[in-house]
């Protein structure tokens, strides 16, 4: 690494935990003191029967739109306070081939 580099910060945090995003936020903010750019990436597909239970529809929205919500609502202040950087939310497919939690979730964050 070269002089004035700075060092790669490596989280460890379960995103499914319901404070993990505000865990995320608080140590990069006290790791880096401030984001530029969030990149939201996490998610995975959740194909299910049409008449799935509740449980596997709280645990895809979970997933792949409330997690990058809350994050990114968590680290609003950093970006409003520095008056700039930029919020990507990285999706999948969203043309739908079977009932799947992930398609709705991640349609809601590119709206």
């Amino acid at each position: 690494m070269a002089v004035g580099d700075t060092a790669p910060t490596l989280l460890v945090q379960d995103f499914m935990a319901v404070d993990g995003p505000q865990r995320v936020a608080d140590a990069t903010l006290a790791a880096l003191g401030h984001v530029d750019i969030l990149i939201n990436n996490a998610g995975g597909s959740r194909p299910m029967e049409i008449d799935a239970p509740e449980a596997h529809w709280v645990e895809g929205m979970t997933l792949n739109f409330d997690r990058h919500r809350q994050l990114t609502q968590a680290l609003l202040p950093n970006f409003l306070e520095r008056k700039s950087g930029a919020i990507v939310s990285v999706t999948g497919n969203l043309e739908p081939e079977v009932v799947n939690t992930a398609m709705v979730a991640k349609a809601g964050l590119v709206i």
